[in-house]
Parts: C-alpha cells; structure tokens; sequence
C-alpha cells in the first residue's frame, strides 16, 4: 500500500510533519478491557486494512485516523486524475480535496447548534421565526422544529408536490416546498432522507448569524448568493478554522483539479462535478480527509466547536442529530459508533455513473476516521462490502487481536 502515514501533528492550520516512524508501530495499540478481556486495537492495523480495502475497490482515495484529537494516520493511493483526463496526478491524503457528499450534512449540524446556542435556542425550538418572512408559509410549517430537520422528521416531500424534482435543493425550490406546507398528519415526525432539511439550514444559518435581515425583503438571486456566501464563510471561520485547519482548499465549487470516475470503466474519461454551491448545506463540500476526520474528531472529543450541552444534542444514541449511531453492524460489537457516509454519481445506473463516497466514524474507543473516494462501484460490487460504511466497519474490526 502506499502513503501510510504514521506519528501525525496538526499544529494551528497546517499539517507540518508526518512521518513513518518503525520504532512506534506496536505502540500504537489501544486495548478495550470493558468486556473485551485481552482485546487490542491496532491503528497501524486499522490503517492498512483501509489502504488494502480502498485500494481494491477504488481509483483513488483518501483516508485520516484520529485518535481522540490527535491525527494518527493518513493515507492515499491511486490518482485524482487519470491518464486519459491529462494525468496520472496522485492523490496527496494531506491536501487533495475530494467531494465528501452528504458528510457535509454533519458540518451543517455543527455550525447550525452552534449559532442555536449563541442565540440562546436549542434544537427543539421552531424554524418558522428564522426563515425569511417575505416567503409564505405553507400548513404546518410552524410546527417544524430544528431537530426535526436534522433528524430529517420535518415532513417535507418535495417529489409529491409538482413542479418540484425528488429532491429539492436550490433557493427557489425550497421557497416554493415551504410555501407548499407539508402533511403533518402523514408526514410529520417520520423520518424520511431528504436533502432539503440541511440545504434549508444554509438559508437559515445567515439569518441566525446576522448576516441576512429576515424582515427586509431580497429579490430570489441576490438572496439566493447572500445564503450560500454566509453560509461558506461561516463554515470556513467557524467550523473549518475553529477546528485548527486552513480553508483555502474548502468550496462547494468543486471544479478542482480531481476528476470522478466509474470503477468499473477505468479507461472512461472523468467527471467535473463543478459548481455545486446550490446544494449548500445538504453536501457537496470539497475539502481533504484529514480536515473532515479532524473537525468529526474535535466535534466529540473536545469543546473546540461544540458545547458540552449542544455535544449531547448531536451525538445523543436515542436521536442523534446531523448523523447516526450504531452498535449492531460490526461484526463482533465492540461497542457504539456514530458515523455519517455520503455517496454522489452522475447517473443513476452504479455501472456507468461517476462519482464517489466518503464516510466519517466516531468509534467507542478514542478513534475517529474519514474516508474519500473519487470513484463509484467497485465498493458497492465487491461481494465483501455493502457498502462504504461496511468497508470501514469491517477494516476496524480487522484491527482487534487478542493478546
């Protein structure tokens, strides 16, 4: 495998050294006794099994271990561009920024409990007073909460209105399911995936940040830029920044130099994903691994970016908000996880579209991961994995021995 990486520091915003060091490697072990008499945790083991998995099943990836807020590991393999798209241009785990998809979902979440408090709201206050109040309210939009939008139990069904696509995410598309209400009876407190619920955060979140007066009325486009402008910068200053990381490689322009490519067509030209800013909020971020694993990290293990009372609204078990939890799918149940994967194509059909995954894990044990792939299939395909996040789960359970 290549770039393995171990002995990491983050020092303020840049990554300044990191470097194998044999000396170290069996010292790494994090050995869990509460119900595990004997069992130990290898990172080093962790690490390559990620490097072997990924490298099977991917044209390129990258990945960052934590353990608790300390970077422990990175590593990449495999090209950002193909030969064929003007490469081969390796992928650099430490400052390749990929797509991380709906991972972008957690950040949101971060940043919306954040500006919640800094209010003096919490989650279970209502949304209607923080949208803007030029929009119509449809029925039953006052009875929305913001932890029902990051539990996705708002009730909003924007394929079953008309005019709207499956799933709505611009400006003028979340106006429009606001003004159309939602169907409380049927609808409300069920959880249904549905990217509006953040992407309606990044119109809310400059509200909440003073950035956009909700009593004074824009027109649809100057509106529409304002929301995405505040909402990147706030996620830059005070998620991203907060977190001890540099932002000159976050956008949701994700027209960088990384193409996207179908693992199962390796001789097809890549995919520009390109200007994605509309989906502000739901996904569509572009930043390297080890800034998402870092913030994921800093997130739980610190008060960093989170308060402890808005910690126990996000990683809460019973229901977590901006991610989910987990204690039943690895295979030997080494304790809970909280984690939230994302997954993006061009085309619906897996055999043919390009795109990627990325996936963060919080593990029980102190360890924090984040995986990003600029290619779609191989993972899904491969008869050991369901998906990304069972490649991961079963890579850290590879990484358990018994003394």
């Amino acid at each position: 495998m290549k770039k393995i990486l171990l002995t990491c520091f983050v020092l303020a915003a840049t990554i300044y050294s990191c470097n194998k060091d044999e000396t170290e490697v069996d010292t790494d072990a994090i050995c869990d006794t509460p119900g595990n008499d004997g069992w130990c945790f290898s990172i080093t083991d962790f690490a390559e099994n990620l490097g072997q998995y990924l490298g099977e099943t991917t044209t390129g990836f990258s990945y960052s271990i934590y353990k608790e807020d300390e970077m422990k590991a990175i590593g990449s393999e495999g090209v950002s561009v193909t030969q064929q798209d003007g490469g081969p241009y390796n992928i650099n785990a430490s400052i390749t920024a990929m797509n991380v998809g709906s991972t972008a979902k957690s950040l949101t979440t971060i940043a919306t409990l954040q500006l919640l408090e800094q209010n003096g709201l919490t989650p279970r206050d209502y949304i209607k007073d923080y949208l803007p109040q030029w929009w119509t309210f449809g029925d039953d939009i006052d009875a929305i909460k913001f932890e029902d939008l990051l539990t996705h139990r708002s009730g909003f069904r924007p394929f079953y209105n008309t005019g709207l696509p499956y799933d709505a995410v611009s400006y003028n598309q979340i106006k429009q399911e606001v003004e159309n209400g939602i169907d409380y009876s049927n609808y409300y407190g069920v959880a249904n995936y549905q990217n509006i619920n953040f992407c309606i955060l990044r119109i809310i979140i400059p509200i909440l940040n003073g950035d956009m007066d909700k009593n004074s009325p824009l027109i649809d486009v100057a509106a529409d830029q304002l929301t995405i402008q505040s909402y990147m910068n706030y996620i830059k200053s005070y998620v991203v920044a907060s977190a001890g990381f540099g932002t000159d490689n976050i956008s949701c322009d994700n027209d960088q130099d990384i193409h996207y490519y179908n693992y199962y067509n390796p001789n097809d030209t890549g995919w520009l994903t390109g200007n994605e800013c509309q989906n502000a909020g739901g996904g569509t971020l572009s930043m390297p691994s080890v800034i998402l694993g870092g913030i994921m990290a800093r997130a739980y293990y610190t008060n960093d970016l989170l308060s402890p009372a808005m910690k126990l609204f996000m990683f809460n078990p019973t229901l977590p908000l901006g991610c989910y939890d987990n204690q039943t799918d690895v295979t030997n149940n080494w304790g809970w996880q909280f984690h939230h994967n994302g997954g993006f194509r061009n085309n619906g059909n897996p055999q043919i579209g390009k795109g990627g995954h990325a996936c963060w894990y919080v593990f029980h044990n102190g360890i924090t991961v984040a995986v990003s792939t600029n290619s779609y299939g191989g993972i899904e395909g491969d008869n050991r994995f369901e998906d990304i996040n069972d490649l991961i789960e079963v890579a850290y359970d590879g990484a358990w021995s018994q003394n």
